[in-house]
Protein backbone atom coordinates (compact mmCIF):
# COMPACT_ATOMS: atom_id res chain seq x y z
CA UNK A 1 0.00 0.00 0.00
CA UNK A 2 2.74 2.84 0.57
CA UNK A 3 4.07 2.72 -3.17
CA UNK A 4 0.71 3.31 -4.08
CA UNK A 5 0.58 5.97 -1.70
CA UNK A 6 3.50 7.34 -2.59
CA UNK A 7 2.36 7.11 -6.18
CA UNK A 8 -0.81 9.13 -5.33
CA UNK A 9 1.51 11.73 -3.30
CA UNK A 10 3.77 12.11 -6.31
CA UNK A 11 0.77 12.89 -9.13
CA UNK A 12 -0.17 15.13 -6.07
CA UNK A 13 3.06 16.92 -5.78
CA UNK A 14 3.15 17.14 -9.39
CA UNK A 15 -0.45 18.41 -10.05
CA UNK A 16 0.66 21.06 -7.58
CA UNK A 17 4.52 21.50 -8.73
CA UNK A 18 5.66 20.69 -5.30
CA UNK A 19 9.26 19.38 -6.05
CA UNK A 20 10.03 15.26 -4.59
CA UNK A 21 13.07 15.66 -2.00
CA UNK A 22 15.26 14.04 -4.53
CA UNK A 23 14.73 16.40 -7.31
CA UNK A 24 15.03 19.20 -4.45
CA UNK A 25 18.48 17.94 -3.38
CA UNK A 26 19.73 17.55 -7.36
CA UNK A 27 18.69 21.08 -8.08
CA UNK A 28 22.26 23.30 -8.49
CA UNK A 29 22.74 26.14 -6.97
CA UNK A 30 21.64 29.24 -8.80
CA UNK A 31 23.31 32.45 -9.95
CA UNK A 32 22.79 35.67 -7.47
CA UNK A 33 20.52 37.32 -9.62
CA UNK A 34 17.72 33.85 -9.49
CA UNK A 35 18.81 33.06 -5.71
CA UNK A 36 15.75 35.65 -4.21
CA UNK A 37 13.05 34.10 -6.88
CA UNK A 38 14.45 30.80 -6.02
CA UNK A 39 14.30 31.12 -2.30
CA UNK A 40 10.78 32.43 -2.49
CA UNK A 41 9.99 29.06 -4.48
CA UNK A 42 11.75 26.54 -1.99
CA UNK A 43 9.83 28.85 1.00
CA UNK A 44 6.58 27.91 -0.75
CA UNK A 45 7.07 24.60 -1.70
CA UNK A 46 7.98 24.45 1.89
CA UNK A 47 4.23 25.58 3.15
CA UNK A 48 2.60 24.02 0.59
CA UNK A 49 3.95 20.38 1.47
CA UNK A 50 3.47 20.95 5.40
CA UNK A 51 -0.55 22.07 4.56
CA UNK A 52 -0.51 19.48 2.59
CA UNK A 53 0.71 17.06 4.77
CA UNK A 54 -1.86 18.59 7.24
CA UNK A 55 -4.72 17.87 4.86
CA UNK A 56 -3.71 14.48 4.54
CA UNK A 57 -5.15 13.78 7.79
CA UNK A 58 -8.61 14.28 6.51
CA UNK A 59 -10.23 11.22 7.29
CA UNK A 60 -12.69 11.83 4.25
CA UNK A 61 -9.41 13.00 2.05
CA UNK A 62 -7.92 9.62 2.69
CA UNK A 63 -11.02 7.71 1.62
CA UNK A 64 -10.79 9.77 -1.75
CA UNK A 65 -7.25 8.92 -1.80
CA UNK A 66 -7.74 5.15 -0.98
CA UNK A 67 -10.82 5.10 -3.56
CA UNK A 68 -7.84 6.86 -6.30
CA UNK A 69 -5.31 4.23 -5.02
CA UNK A 70 -7.93 1.68 -6.28
CA UNK A 71 -8.74 3.06 -9.38
CA UNK A 72 -5.05 3.69 -10.54
CA UNK A 73 -4.19 -0.10 -9.88
CA UNK A 74 -7.29 -1.17 -11.56
CA UNK A 75 -5.66 1.23 -14.32
CA UNK A 76 -2.58 0.15 -14.37
CA UNK A 77 -2.95 -3.84 -14.37
CA UNK A 78 -5.47 -2.82 -17.48
CA UNK A 79 -2.72 -1.31 -18.87
CA UNK A 80 0.33 -3.61 -18.70
CA UNK A 81 -0.61 -6.95 -16.76
CA UNK A 82 2.36 -7.33 -14.88
CA UNK A 83 1.79 -3.82 -12.95
CA UNK A 84 -0.50 -6.26 -10.13
CA UNK A 85 2.71 -8.54 -9.34
CA UNK A 86 4.87 -5.51 -9.21
CA UNK A 87 2.37 -3.65 -7.11
CA UNK A 88 2.33 -6.63 -4.79
CA UNK A 89 5.94 -6.78 -4.97
CA UNK A 90 7.30 -3.31 -4.19
CA UNK A 91 4.47 -3.43 -0.44
CA UNK A 92 6.58 -6.07 0.11
CA UNK A 93 9.84 -5.40 -0.57
CA UNK A 94 10.19 -2.32 2.01
CA UNK A 95 9.74 -4.10 4.87
CA UNK A 96 12.31 -6.55 3.40
CA UNK A 97 14.95 -3.60 2.96
CA UNK A 98 14.31 -2.67 6.88
CA UNK A 99 15.61 -6.15 7.82
CA UNK A 100 18.53 -6.33 5.52
CA UNK A 101 18.98 -3.23 7.12
CA UNK A 102 18.61 -4.36 10.37
CA UNK A 103 20.76 -7.66 9.58
CA UNK A 104 23.61 -5.30 8.42
CA UNK A 105 23.37 -7.87 5.03
CA UNK A 106 25.07 -5.47 2.40
CA UNK A 107 25.13 -7.94 -0.37
CA UNK A 108 20.88 -8.56 0.31
CA UNK A 109 20.34 -4.84 0.78
CA UNK A 110 22.56 -4.14 -2.97
CA UNK A 111 20.13 -6.70 -4.57
CA UNK A 112 16.97 -5.22 -3.36
CA UNK A 113 18.01 -1.79 -3.95
CA UNK A 114 18.74 -2.57 -7.26
CA UNK A 115 14.71 -4.51 -7.42
CA UNK A 116 13.51 -1.54 -5.77
CA UNK A 117 15.20 0.91 -8.17
CA UNK A 118 13.87 -0.95 -11.33
CA UNK A 119 10.70 -1.14 -9.89
CA UNK A 120 10.94 2.86 -9.34
CA UNK A 121 12.19 3.07 -13.05
CA UNK A 122 9.07 0.63 -13.98
CA UNK A 123 6.40 2.93 -12.09
CA UNK A 124 8.06 6.33 -13.61
CA UNK A 125 7.34 4.56 -16.72
CA UNK A 126 4.04 3.31 -16.10
CA UNK A 127 2.52 6.96 -14.25
CA UNK A 128 1.95 8.55 -17.59
CA UNK A 129 0.79 5.93 -19.33
CA UNK A 130 -2.09 5.89 -16.65
CA UNK A 131 -2.74 9.44 -16.55
CA UNK A 132 -2.73 9.61 -20.11
CA UNK A 133 -6.21 7.92 -19.37
CA UNK A 134 -8.83 10.06 -19.27
CA UNK A 135 -10.99 8.69 -16.76
CA UNK A 136 -7.92 8.34 -14.46
CA UNK A 137 -6.76 12.27 -15.48
CA UNK A 138 -10.54 13.58 -14.29
CA UNK A 139 -10.07 11.58 -11.36
CA UNK A 140 -6.83 12.58 -10.29
CA UNK A 141 -7.96 16.45 -11.15
CA UNK A 142 -10.83 15.64 -9.04
CA UNK A 143 -8.54 14.66 -6.24
CA UNK A 144 -5.96 17.54 -6.21
CA UNK A 145 -8.71 19.57 -6.80
CA UNK A 146 -10.58 18.48 -2.96
CA UNK A 147 -6.75 18.60 -1.46
CA UNK A 148 -6.66 21.99 -2.20
CA UNK A 149 -9.94 22.50 -0.94
CA UNK A 150 -8.88 20.92 2.55
CA UNK A 151 -5.22 22.90 2.17
CA UNK A 152 -7.25 26.15 1.57
CA UNK A 153 -9.40 25.70 4.64
CA UNK A 154 -6.29 25.16 6.54
CA UNK A 155 -4.71 28.48 5.22
CA UNK A 156 -6.80 30.55 2.85
CA UNK A 157 -3.69 31.92 1.44
CA UNK A 158 -2.87 28.25 -0.78
CA UNK A 159 -4.69 29.37 -3.77
CA UNK A 160 -2.89 32.77 -3.50
CA UNK A 161 1.23 30.39 -3.02
CA UNK A 162 0.27 28.35 -6.33
CA UNK A 163 -0.70 31.03 -8.21
CA UNK A 164 2.61 32.44 -6.65
CA UNK A 165 4.58 29.44 -7.17
CA UNK A 166 3.30 29.56 -11.16
CA UNK A 167 4.09 32.42 -11.63
CA UNK A 168 7.95 32.43 -10.53
CA UNK A 169 8.16 29.20 -12.67
CA UNK A 170 6.52 31.04 -15.53
CA UNK A 171 3.28 29.00 -16.03
CA UNK A 172 0.60 31.36 -17.32
CA UNK A 173 -1.77 31.86 -15.24
CA UNK A 174 -5.53 29.85 -15.70
CA UNK A 175 -8.35 31.68 -17.53
CA UNK A 176 -10.46 32.79 -15.36
CA UNK A 177 -13.04 30.41 -14.50
CA UNK A 178 -11.08 27.14 -14.84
Amino acid sequence: MYLVQKMTRLLVAAALALPCSLAAQATPAAPPAQAAPQAEMVQIQTRLAQLQDQALQDTALVAAGEALNRDLMAAAASLDTAAAGRIARAETLGLELQAAQIARDTVKLAALTTEAEALSTYFEQLTPRVMALPAMAAKQQAYVDRLIAVMTRLDAQVPTLIARLDQLRGVPAAAPGN
